[in-house]
């Protein structure tokens, strides 16, 4: 089975997905946000808890030559060092806990921004194949990828748009599908790429 797409982008092609764009930068911008905000909250829980160690250890040292030169009872005084050296024990302890920093927010991906312009001007032409490939023309030509190079896809009432790892965005619009409609082509897209179009209300 072969599926393939002609057309040339309108106006409303774009605006549809510049509003793709805006929105999916927003949630992408949101969780990135969030992200660092969670991590702000364990680099100041790791802080506190080393602070509070030092505390703690330096009022168990502190109150360590207290407890011993103290004019009290031998009894009192054992209760005293006992207590000193139970602080700066707990000290030590509440240092040894995570003994390396947080460091840096481990790489979250939740994608590039995307660009609010389409790429090309050019006309749509593409062709969708059943042996896990699919081409489509660009300014520099003929390009072959497969189909485990798309990210995500997206689907409205009027295109379909397809989000690569590493080159622009596509947008297909249903109006230029030949030999098949928009449904065969997200059943197509579905078996191929392992994955559904999210349809956008």
């Amino acid at each position: 089975m072969v599926i393939c797409v002609q057309g040339t982008l309108t106006e409303e092609d774009r605006a549809a997905w510049r509003r793709l764009a805006a929105r999916k930068n927003r949630v992408r911008k949101r969780w990135e946000r969030g992200i660092w905000v969670g991590y702000g909250v364990i680099w100041a829980g790791w802080l506190t808890l080393k602070l509070f160690g030092v505390f703690t250890i330096l009022t168990g040292a502190r109150f360590l030559p207290h407890a011993v030169c103290a004019d009290t009872p031998l009894w009192l005084k054992i209760f005293d060092v006992l207590d000193a050296l139970a602080l700066i024990g707990s000290g030590i302890c509440l240092l040894g806990l995570f003994r390396r920093s947080p460091g840096r927010p481990p790489g979250h991906d939740f994608g590039r921004l995307l660009p609010m312009e389409l790429p090309t001007d050019a006309p749509i032409r593409a062709a969708f194949f059943g042996d896990g490939y699919f081409t489509f023309w660009d300014a520099r030509g003929k390009v072959r990828l497969g189909y485990s190079s798309i990210d995500e896809a997206w689907e409205d009432e009027g295109r379909f748009y397809l989000l690569f790892r590493d080159r622009p965005p596509m947008a297909l619009p249903k109006r230029g599908f030949a030999g098949c409609g928009p449904e065969a082509f997200r059943d197509f897209l579905e078996d191929a790429a392992g994955f559904p179009a999210g349809f956008l209300k």
